[in-house]
């Protein structure tokens, strides 16, 4: 199985601990086979997208505040 939390935009000690590794030794005595945690961004990527739709709504607002004043 594999476990993601999307709503982290960052691992931090107690998301990995507390998913990636206590849960996973109960699901394994349960009968599951394998349980993989998948990171979450990391801070420069997680930074760039952040800059990048911040870029975009700022551009997309003065195109449309340019419409409206015509």
């Amino acid at each position: 199985m594999l476990v993601v939390c999307p709503a982290f935009v960052g691992d931090c000690l107690e998301s990995v601990e507390q998913i990636g590794m206590r849960a996973k030794a109960p699901f394994l005595q349960a009968g599951g086979e394998s349980l993989d945690f998948i990171p979450c961004l990391r801070p420069p990527l997680w930074l760039r997208t952040l800059e990048k739709m911040t870029r975009n709504f700022h551009s997309k607002n003065r195109i449309e505040e340019k419409q409206n004043d015509n």
